[in-house]
């Protein structure tokens, strides 16, 4: 089975760790115990020189690498990126906690992360990308179509609702001074229209009560006006729930 380019990036970093000198393709080739080709071994350690994670210097007709971190280092970079990918999620904490009711929702989630903890990743795409990996067993604020659009490509996940979906509202517009206000018309027209079944199709849910949805059950809609002038209480909510007691 072929194997994913992370997985043989680990086995080349911790070859290059195992080691107390900068070691050139060959070498590492060697400490691998010639499972991979020696080309397949110089493409690696290119990769991750441009990725900045190894350093490199002439040692004859070759390259030489060593590691610019250690292996916590590395983790702890890689970690900072997921943490780092998209907007957070407070406004799912908004909706849950205005549904019950604001010191009973900060109740609930405050005794959920005192009782089993919280692993805080941040990016949706990223977190379905992880749960289809395998990487993260259960995630609760995927986006539907995402996990949909994997599992049709054959990753091994599956999602479903706990009523009510939480739900976020696409909203078009067209530019006040736009350069081609017809053609952006014709376009909006369009999503309205024929588009319907196109996004649906690709899982998201659709607008038109003509079109059927992917999604059955209610759901609740985010206040967006709410969530823009409370913005800075979420914020501080969101942090200090999950956040905080995560560290």
């Amino acid at each position: 089975m072929r194997r994913r380019s992370g997985e043989l990036e680990s086995e080349v970093l911790a070859a290059l760790w195992a080691a107390d000198r900068a070691m050139t393709p060959a070498q590492v080739q060697a400490e691998l115990g010639g499972a991979l080709a020696y080309t397949t071994v110089v493409t690696i350690l290119s990769r991750l020189h441009e990725k900045g994670v190894t350093a490199r210097e002439r040692q004859g007709r070759a390259y030489a690498y060593s590691p610019v971190q250690d292996e916590p280092g590395i983790v702890a970079g890689r970690m900072r990126k997921l943490l780092d990918a998209e907007p957070d999620r407070r406004t799912v904490l908004t909706r849950f906690v205005t549904d019950l009711g604001e010191a009973s929702g900060l109740k609930l989630f405050r005794d959920i992360v005192d009782a089993n903890g919280i692993s805080v990743r941040k990016g949706h795409s990223v977190l379905a990308n992880l749960v289809a990996t395998g990487e993260v067993p259960l995630a609760l604020t995927v986006y539907g179509f995402l996990a949909e659009q994997a599992k049709r490509k054959g990753a091994p996940i599956d999602w479903f609702v706990v009523s009510p979906a939480i739900a976020r509202l696409a909203v078009q517009g067209i530019a006040r001074n736009a350069p081609h206000p017809n053609a952006a018309m014709l376009f909006y027209d369009f999503l309205i229209s024929d588009g319907q079944q196109i996004l649906a199709s690709r899982a998201f849910v659709p607008a038109s009560r003509k079109v059927q949805s992917p999604l059955s059950g209610s759901f609740a809609l985010i206040d967006s006006a709410a969530m823009l002038d409370q913005s800075k209480k979420w914020q501080e909510l969101y942090q200090k729930t999950f956040i905080v007691p995560s560290r």
